[in-house]
């Protein structure tokens, strides 16, 4: 089999020839390696929010306006959850579309099969494994109600209503509402074309900022109330939508300098976004500073993003390349490993603070998501090409 390569381009080419009685194919995939590490960029965004330890907070936070700040730069890694929501919105999309138009359809059943064989079994091996954590440790065991939520992939809705509890799946919300948008986009896109596709985009933008105003209205927290809530951060799911139909295999040619520049100002707009907006904090804040907020971190999204879209990757980035490859396995053990380490400081080293603590942690989420890529996630990604119509990157 010879197989090619296509990356960023309008071509759609997928040929047989027969030479000796071989038949040779060449195949076409749509794949941007930049993009997979762009996905450890906003997973590093989320594990360094996740992992800062209290303790350093408190001490920022008595420094005035500038602790603000460096506290609301912490607190912006949290919003690494929207850069992967308007990246999987972008990538979905440009590829139902590319399916459209090759195939004349898009086969919804055949999406809703590969959708699960993606994310159903690793999802559903960690929340067996919460089940069993908690029977061993009373202290982490999950709430029957948040359990069933889960299990039902409506996670979100649960933490929306009850606030965070303690539990190192409580981060599995975001999966939640990845469904509920992987289980409505195709039957969008199936019905309407590229126009209907950028009003009914530009609808739930509305949609979103609505529910923003509205929530606000009746007094829901920023955090979690609104933060979780679906239809309030739809916005970021269309963003990824309008995107794919703008760029749609096009790739910006721009020097690094102008990259950096562009990942500055989106960090930037994130830390602004939860610094002077406070739309990860938990209390009630006005409707203008939330819309403000969002539509920051929208703005944030969009430059990081072509920040990274065409970026040529250098020999030495392939370690990041593979980073974002199992990002999805990174960011379902990015809290337990951190609990792990705490045990191990305190129980084995019998030191409350150690030093060490985050690097292991994240060295531990590595090696963990490593062996669940390989024997979790690789055997149902092999399967799940067999239902692709436009390949995309290479299991």
């Amino acid at each position: 089999m010879a197989e090619i390569v296509v990356v960023g381009t309008e071509c759609e080419l997928e040929a047989s020839l027969d030479t000796s009685n071989q038949r040779s194919r060449t195949i076409v995939r749509f794949y941007h390696p930049e993009l997979d590490v762009l996905r450890f960029f906003a997973f590093l965004m989320v594990f360094f929010s996740h992992v800062w330890p209290p303790r350093a907070t408190a001490m920022v936070t008595r420094l005035g306006f500038p602790g603000s700040l460096i506290h609301g730069f912490i607190n912006a890694g949290a919003l690494g959850v929207f850069v992967f929501f308007m990246l999987s919105s972008y990538l979905i999309t440009e590829l139902l579309v590319r399916e459209k138009q090759k195939t004349g359809t898009i086969h919804v059943r055949a999406f809703y099969v590969r959708r699960t064989l993606r994310i159903w079994p690793l999802y559903f091996l960690f929340l067996g494994m919460a089940i069993a954590a908690g029977l061993v440790v009373p202290a982490y065991r999950v709430p029957g109600k948040e359990l069933v939520m889960m299990l039902l992939l409506s996670g979100n809705w649960y933490f929306a209503q009850q606030g965070w509890g303690v539990s190192f799946i409580s981060h599995l919300w975001s999966i939640s509402v990845e469904e509920q948008f992987s289980l409505a986009w195709p039957l969008f896109l199936k019905l309407g074309g590229r126009r209907t596709l950028s009003a009914g985009c530009a609808a739930l933008i509305a949609l979103s900022f609505t529910s923003m105003f509205l929530l606000c209205r009746r007094g829901s927290l920023a955090n979690p109330a609104i933060f979780v809530n679906s239809f309030a951060i739809c916005c970021f799911f269309a963003l990824g939508g309008l995107t794919a139909l703008w760029v749609h295999g096009r790739v910006p040619t721009l020097p690094y300098s102008v990259r950096g520049l562009l990942t500055i100002f989106g960090v930037a707009l994130f830390t602004i976004a939860t610094a002077v907006c406070r739309i990860h904090d938990m209390e009630v804040i006005s409707a203008g500073r939330l819309m403000a907020g969002y539509l920051l971190t929208c703005i944030g999204c969009l430059l990081v993003f072509f920040a990274f879209l065409g970026a040529t990757v250098p020999s030495w980035g392939r370690v990041l390349v593979y980073l974002g490859k199992i990002s999805y396995s990174l960011y379902a053990f990015h809290l337990l490993c951190p609990i792990m380490t705490g045990w191990f400081a305190t129980k084995v080293l019998h030191r409350e603070h150690w030093p060490l603590s985050f690097p292991f942690a994240f060295l531990l989420t590595v090696l963990c998501a490593g062996l669940s890529y390989r024997f979790v996630e690789f055997p149902f990604l092999k399967l799940k090409e067999k239902f692709a119509f436009i390949q995309s990157r290479r299991v």
